[in-house]
């Protein structure tokens, strides 16, 4: 009787292809992880919009020589655009073998690339727009040729053009003074474009720079989840004269403090307070009360102790016995029992009661065993 076989194929290599690396290696062996004949082949690939790359199409993919459950394609010939694509994998039997299940794998990919051309202009304008902003246009890593200077009633323009859509594009404000950074997010200029656009009114943002005026760093962060090389281009210096204001309390939950911090000492809950001496003493008298009764009782239906073994193993066993006592009725062993749990009730806890009854403890078994054994022996006599 033939078995089928499931023909498993999934990615070995990493799923982000760049510039340097455009590997794809998989495997195909079946569900317990041994080889398989069968050869691989990259049917398709397509982006995130369906649309396909026309050269490739049913390429056959290298089987590796060390190991023969690997199948590699190198597609560095090939021009990706960066972006999300979806790779079809199929397998074919290399003898014809019928029990082989021979399902179609897919594996998502990620491409990847360096950024493009980036140029950015910074300009300095009237809050109303009554005088013509003057510009600064700066190529990928140059700077500002001069500090820039502001007044309250301006604000700081600043235009990124990139060749990319960008996820990220952060203007960091850093102050030369506090060291404080403030980040803000440029927007997009134009819907669907790669331009973005930054305006800091300095009346009307005040309260993001804290109310503080003074000499800051303008720092340009770009970044996107396709993009290998993130950039974070220093634009150079402005000096800022921030409207006045009340600035915010930080939060001390989010404050960030160096130094020693101070000591966490623990409280452990202190022990509840013994109760006064005249309840203790009323309640000591209320729980002798039945040993009296039970006494009394004793006397007067006159109770028997003739078959009690007079030896010291069984005087040993009864004062050694706390419960469960064969022979409760005996005086002795009522009176072992008070003692241990009156001491244990004011001196020691129960760990330490555990501790300094394991040697009792064998010596009332031995002793019990003894005694019960002369009992046995007797009746038998």
């Amino acid at each position: 009787m033939c078995f089928a076989t499931p023909v498993y194929v999934g990615l070995t290599s990493s799923s982000v292809l760049s510039d340097s690396n455009k590997l794809i290696t998989v495997k195909a062996t079946d569900l317990m992880g041994r080889p398989v004949d069968v050869t691989v082949m990259l049917e398709s690939l397509t982006d995130k919009n369906g649309k396909a790359v026309s050269d490739i199409q049913f390429i056959q993919g290298v089987q590796n020589i060390a190991d023969n459950t690997r199948f590699s394609w190198d597609l560095k010939s090939k021009a990706l655009p960066k972006g999300f694509y979806k790779a079809v994998l199929s397998a074919k039997s290399t003898k014809n073998d019928k029990t082989l299940i021979l399902p179609k794998s897919t594996v998502e990919l990620k491409v990847i690339g360096k950024l493009g051309a980036v140029t950015t202009r910074v300009g300095v304008a009237d809050s109303d727009q009554q005088s013509k902003t003057q510009w600064n246009d700066l190529n990928k890593g140059q700077k500002l040729p001069k500090r820039l200077e502001l007044e309250p009633a301006q604000k700081l323009v600043v235009k990124i053009g990139a060749s990319d859509t960008l996820h990220q594009v952060f203007v960091l404000f850093r102050n030369k003074e506090t060291k404080k950074e403030i980040a803000l997010i440029a927007q997009p200029e134009t819907e669907g474009k790669t331009d973005y656009k930054l305006e800091l009114d300095l009346t009307l943002q005040a309260k993001d720079l804290g109310y503080n005026s003074g000499l800051y760093e303008v720092i340009l962060v770009l970044g996107d989840f396709l993009i290998e090389d993130s950039v974070e281009w220093n634009l150079g210096e402005v000096n800022l004269q921030v409207a006045s204001g009340k600035s915010k309390a930080v939060n001390p939950l989010y404050a960030i403090t160096y130094g020693m911090k101070p000591e966490i000492k623990h409280e452990f809950r202190k022990p509840e307070p013994r109760p006064p001496r005249v309840l203790s003493d009323a309640f000591t008298v209320l729980a002798l009360v039945p040993l009296l009764i039970l006494l009394i009782l004793w006397i007067k239906i006159g109770a028997n102790i003739k078959n009690f073994p007079v030896s010291l193993s069984a005087l040993t066993f009864h004062l050694g016995l706390a419960e469960h006592s064969i022979t409760t009725w005996v005086l002795f062993t009522i009176l072992a029992l008070f003692g241990v749990y009156g001491v244990f009730w004011l001196k020691l806890t129960m760990f330490e009661a555990f501790k300094w009854m394991t040697a009792p403890g064998l010596v009332t078994f031995i002793s019990g065993h003894r005694m019960l054994s002369q009992i046995s022996l007797s009746r038998k006599g």
